[in-house]
């Protein structure tokens, strides 16, 4: 009976010993590239993000991301000056997000679908004075800054249309308190992006 326990218990460990080293080895193996773009909707976008494809199907992605929009509290008789803008509300986020990845039959189409979360800094136009100037708009004022906490989803088609190089597409939508995102954002990829032979694992 203890030799037939010892067997099973042998069996077992080396079961493991072998789903251990093969998802070793493909962690050793992942795809890492970068990603710089941006993109617009109710804010103009500026992004830039690291990704790990790991274990066939999983990706973890770390960006920043820039956001601004035209603040909705300017007075409205508020005229920029010759050199100048309107006032922005901006947000500047760092996000940690996961997801899967959906191979398809050719190598050079992907889905993605990821989410998670980002945190960061949102600036608000605030304490507007009217102080016409010469050639500068006719208010002056200052900036209140928050911080945020906010919930991302970012699926995107990626079209690794080389190993090194390629473009994404997808919606990127971010929910906080203060100024929420959402918007169309295209990238270019450049890194690891796909293996020699099919572009999967």
């Amino acid at each position: 009976m203890k030799r037939k326990k010892t067997i099973h218990y042998c069996v077992l460990f080396f079961m493991l010993l072998s789903g251990s080293s093969t998802a070793f080895a493909q962690a050793n193996e992942p795809y890492i590239y970068g990603e710089i773009g941006g993109g617009d909707g109710s804010h103009g976008l500026f992004q830039m993000t690291l990704n790990t494809v790991f274990s066939k199907n999983n990706i973890i992605s770390i960006s920043y991301y820039y956001a601004a929009h035209r603040s909705a509290n300017i007075p409205s008789d508020f005229y920029p000056g010759l050199f100048e803008s309107f006032p922005q509300q901006t947000l500047s986020v760092f996000g940690l997000s996961y997801g899967g990845v959906f191979f398809l039959k050719t190598p050079c189409v992907r889905g993605i679908l990821k989410g998670g979360l980002c945190a960061g800094v949102a600036a608000t136009p605030v304490d507007f004075e009217y102080n016409p100037g010469f050639l500068s708009s006719n208010y002056s004022f200052s900036h209140q800054n928050e911080f945020v906490i906010g919930l991302v989803f970012n699926p995107v088609i990626e079209f690794p249309i080389g190993r090194g190089f390629g473009f994404s597409i997808g919606p990127y939508v971010n929910v906080n308190a203060v100024s929420s995102v959402f918007a169309v954002e295209t990238s270019m990829m450049f890194g690891k992006l796909r293996g020699r032979r099919d572009g999967n694992y």
